[in-house]
């Protein structure tokens, strides 16, 4: 199956990765081990990869974990744009529009400091991760 790389965070001695499956599924990628990747892992944004991967238990919040077996790189796309695009035209990936309250499905709540949380004695969103375009710029 073939991933893009959406995302990637990077920690002292890891990175986090994310990618959206081509079934539109979001993923995030470990180790065969369930590890992080490497802090110097050549996966970059808008790589595309075919991947043989396993199933990770799920323990969320990272229910989109999968243990990556094997990958081999098949091109990058250009642009961040032509990448958004395809997520949006080809795969139908989900995209949050409007004001921060609206995403994780209005499940977001916040401490007086200004940090969001999900309940735990709420209900859980759909999904821990997504895509967002604000209804005003970010500083």
């Amino acid at each position: 199956m073939e991933v893009i790389i959406v995302a990637k965070t990077h920690m002292p001695s890891a990175a986090c990765v994310g990618g959206v499956l081509s079934d539109g599924r979001s993923v995030r990628l470990l180790s065969a081990k369930g590890h992080q990747q490497s802090a110097k892992t050549k996966l970059k944004v808008g790589d595309v990869y075919t991947i043989t991967f396993s199933e990770r238990e799920k323990k969320p919040p990272h229910v989109e974990d999968i243990l990556i077996n094997s990958a081999e790189y098949k091109f990058s796309f250009l642009t961040i744009t032509k990448m958004v695009e395809h997520l949006k035209e080809e795969l139908k990936v989900k995209i949050w529009r409007g004001s921060v309250e609206i995403l994780f499905d209005n499940k977001l709540r916040w401490t007086r400091e200004g940090t969001g949380f999900i309940s735990r004695r709420g209900e859980l969103p759909n999904s821990s991760v997504g895509f967002w375009i604000p209804d005003r710029d970010l500083t």
